[in-house]
């Protein structure tokens, strides 16, 4: 009972801080907005939001993450990491004004501190969950997925600021500011922050001793080199030349890898389950459904068909348990243990969870 309130107070304690930090994030934005400016600025930003989050969520299909955990990596990258980033870059663009000039004070913050800050800001959540969450931290898709929760969350605070602004300068958002943050780069931030994710779960898969750390270094280097780049191509005018020749073949690249991590969580379902046949806790064809999308999709179809909203409810649940099954296994075959007494109790919560929810 002890460690449960103290689990509670933390978390209580982490969301008071999240909102807190939001609303002075906010507070400071609209203070450089005007309030026409944020209120407008805001509807614009939050607009695309939510396809952007459909499509990440898309991707965390097979073994989908906490939703509270993947709330709080957004709400992190919209209040936290934002408020840091404000806070460590208008005092190194005040530096930067008082020792070169006003004209160095936006070049300055923009290079030299943005891309080191704001990625290192939003990073903070994932080393978090790395560390603290191990059984829901397990593979590079998992690090995607938190990194573009943060990196949306984070966007759209951005993008508030920078339509309010322009609504405040020019009476209207001009339309290149409008595509440019609403359309092309939306997803900047998340790729941004993948890097890390990738890097992360890179060290959670495969690595072991340094080059554990390494991985997570090296994805880090290259979420910051990605953003320095970004900034650079605004500052030198050459943002389409960079956006056709080195975004987008990153996304694409970021999206082959998960890709390939999405393949490998189908072998971790299908492999640790097999085991479960023998003890008819599952069958061959339950094996294959639950490793296979078009599988899951059929299964989920007639659920709710045949049991309506309820019995689709209960696939889920009967999908979820399946799933943290196989991967809490997979875990422990690859040394990530919290004691064979542990371990056990946990296989048998989820055995009886599986078999409670099957339909």
């Amino acid at each position: 009972m002890v460690r449960k309130r103290r689990v509670t107070g933390w978390t209580l304690g982490s969301i008071l801080g999240t909102v807190l930090l939001g609303l002075l994030s906010l507070a400071i934005i609209a203070s450089g907005t005007g309030r026409e400016g944020f209120l407008w600025g805001a509807a614009l930003a939050t607009l695309p939001v939510p396809v952007y989050l459909a499509v990440a969520l898309w991707l965390d299909r097979f073994e989908p993450e906490p939703g509270w955990m993947l709330a709080r990596s957004f709400f992190w990258g919209a209040s936290g990491a934002v408020f840091l980033a404000l806070l460590v870059n208008s005092a190194v663009a005040d530096a930067a004004a008082r020792a070169l000039g006003d004209g160095a004070a936006e070049p300055v913050a923009a290079l030299l501190s943005a891309p080191f800050v704001e990625e290192l800001a939003k990073a903070l959540v994932l080393v978090q969950f790395f560390h603290r969450y191990p059984d829901e931290f397990d593979d590079v898709t998992d690090g995607v997925i938190y990194a573009a929760m943060v990196g949306l969350g984070f966007a759209m605070l951005e993008n508030i600021q920078y339509y309010g602004r322009a609504l405040r300068a020019a009476g209207a958002v001009p339309y290149d500011v409008l595509v440019v943050r609403g359309v092309l780069s939306p997803y900047a931030h998340p790729l941004f922050t993948a890097m890390t994710g990738i890097g992360l779960g890179v060290a959670r898969e495969d690595a072991r001793g340094p080059r554990r750390r390494l991985a997570s270094i090296v994805g880090f280097l290259a979420a910051v080199g990605l953003h320095f780049l970004w900034n650079l191509s605004a500052e030198l005018g050459a943002f389409r030349a960079v956006y056709a020749a080195v975004m987008v073949p990153t996304f694409a690249l970021t999206l082959g890898v998960v890709a390939r991590s999405i393949a490998r969580e189908r072998r971790v379902i299908r492999e640790h389950l097999r085991r479960y046949v023998a003890t008819g806790l599952l069958s061959e064809a339950d094996v294959h459904r639950l490793s296979s999308l078009r599988g899951r999709l059929r299964a989920s179809l007639r659920s709710l068909l045949a049991g309506g909203p309820a019995g689709y409810l209960r696939h889920v649940r009967y999908r979820r348990a399946a799933c943290e099954l196989a991967f809490h296994e997979w875990r422990i075959a690859r040394g990530i243990s919290a004691g064979p007494v542990e371990d056990a109790a946990r296989a048998g919560q989820l055995a009886a969870a599986l078999k409670a929810a099957r339909p």
